[in-house]
């Protein structure tokens, strides 16, 4: 009688789907792919794999794989991979790093003056002959990033000639055979520089209709493209519920990270700086604690897609060094509307690389919804679907409102200290903020006062509107 019991309960336990969770290890240096990857240290037969790659294969719905703490030169390829609700997949780098790029072969080069070197070899591989990848590219001069001024969503400055270049210089010359061109200090050989060029292509990748993933505790760096791409493939394919957790995307050649089509993800502890773009997605996500500054073409962008989509930010600073320095954007059906809400959101320039202007552009089929927000220094553009902005503060020099004719504008109980406000044709300044007021029936409760900026930005000043804060509190959330 009690072995049918126990017959019966195993047989339950199977059909609802009972399995064990399991921690996979992996280390680059002990491991071994043969190994069954089921201790973090070799013992018997057990022991860590090698790879990323073969702990990835192993893991199922339910398990964690363990990155032991490592620089790492093979991406995260989560294709397929999917976790179960309540069960997700987790990989856990616990502080290892995806280092996207590789040392030049000398060998590949031919000297063609002193200190120049040609080289045909990587339109072919890592670049696969595709003209669209050049615009991500870069080179590594012992250590230091150089674009030479290129971004995919940025300013491009001209490829030079190679007999322009410097020191520490790098051009490409599609009519020459696809070659690329350095110039190192004639004084020394190529092979004792040490130069390196991006190789893989994402740092993290998750494609394909998949769902219930995690991924934390990972730098990703120097890869071609997307410190994570988020793909679903193939068409009409959706990727939902997926975290990113505590991870950093460090000088990649396009976006920090990017999830593109029907794509839900959540991002909890994100820090961005020198990528191309510092977070650029569509779909919808959720996102706090990021600390995004000095990326190149721009901070943040949500670009357009099949709608209605929706992105928040809460708890987070954005220091715009970048040529631009927020834009939403909706799609390009009457459908496709978009819609980003800002929640305890410091923007402002960056300190060490302030930009000549930054802007939070509200472009077509876009709408802002703002609240304890903190801008400084920075021009928003209210366009789309308009804007609703309370309990904020928006202050610095050059700081600006501007929409254009019909556009919804709905605020109340903020403090500005601006350049102007201006409305379709018209523009208000200080001395006629009660006219502005009367005029559009908003911010009956807000003021115009003078802000010190710096204050405001250390956390020494904060500011209140019948004893409720207004602005940002930076206390709250890590700088």
């Amino acid at each position: 009688m009690c072995h049918r019991i126990l017959l019966t309960v195993l047989a339950l336990l199977l059909a609802s789907g009972f399995t064990r969770s399991a921690d996979i290890y992996v280390d680059p240096h002990t491991g071994d792919d043969a190994a069954d990857g089921q201790s973090p240290a070799a013992q018997g037969k057990s022991g860590p794999v090698q790879t990323i790659l073969r702990g990835v294969r192993l893991a199922g719905p339910g398990d964690t794989v363990h990155l032991a703490k490592a620089v790492y030169r093979e991406s995260v390829d989560l294709t397929g991979k999917k976790g179960e609700p309540g069960k997700p997949l987790v990989i856990d780098g616990h502080g290892a790093v995806i280092e996207g790029s590789r040392e030049i072969d000398p060998a590949q080069w031919q000297k063609v003056a002193p200190g120049l070197y040609r080289n045909t070899t990587l339109f072919d591989r890592p670049l696969r002959r595709l003209e669209e990848w050049g615009w991500r590219w870069f080179f590594l001069f012992d250590g230091r990033m150089n674009r030479m001024g290129r971004c995919m969503k940025g300013t491009n400055a001209p490829y030079k000639s190679p007999s322009e270049l410097k020191p520490g210089e790098w051009t490409y010359q599609k009519d020459d055979d696809h070659a690329f061109y350095v110039r190192i200090d004639p004084s020394q050989e190529l092979s004792e520089c040490r130069i390196a060029t991006p190789w893989l292509v994402n740092g993290v990748s998750v494609h394909g209709a998949v769902h219930d993933l995690v991924v934390r505790n990972l730098t990703a760096t120097h890869v071609l493209n997307d410190g994570y791409n988020i793909s679903p493939t193939p068409a009409g394919a959706a990727i939902g519920d997926v975290l990113f957790e505590n991870i950093s995307s460090i000088e990649c050649g396009d976006d920090g990270l990017s999830a593109h089509g029907d794509s839900t993800v959540r991002v909890d502890g994100f820090f961005s700086t020198g990528n191309g773009t510092g977070l650029c997605t569509v779909g919808n996500s959720v996102n706090t604690r990021l600390f995004i500054k000095d990326n190149v073409g721009y901070e943040v962008y949500f670009y357009p897609g099949a709608g209605p989509n929706r992105h928040e930010i809460a708890n987070s600073r954005i220091q715009c060094g970048a040529d631009n320095g927020l834009l939403v954007q909706g799609g390009k059906s009457p459908a496709d509307i978009c819609v980003l809400r800002l929640d305890n959101v410091v923007v402002q320039p960056a300190p060490d690389n302030p930009p000549a202007s930054i802007r939070l552009r509200v472009a077509d089929r876009a709408r802002l919804e703002g609240r304890h927000v903190t801008l400084v220094g920075l021009a928003l553009a209210i366009g789309g679907q308009g804007a609703l902005l309370t309990y904020s503060v928006i202050a610095g020099p050059g700081s600006s409102i501007e929409t254009g004719p019909g556009i919804a504008w709905e605020a109340d109980r903020n403090i500005y200290d601006l350049v102007h406000f201006r409305f379709g044709p018209t523009t208000y300044q200080g001395p006629e903020f009660q006219q502005y007021q009367q005029a559009g029936g908003q911010d009956s409760h807000s003021r115009w006062q003078a802000v010190d900026a710096a204050a405001l930005l250390s956390g020494t000043l904060r500011l209140r509107i019948d004893g409720k804060p207004i602005g940002a509190d930076l206390a709250s959330f890590a700088q």
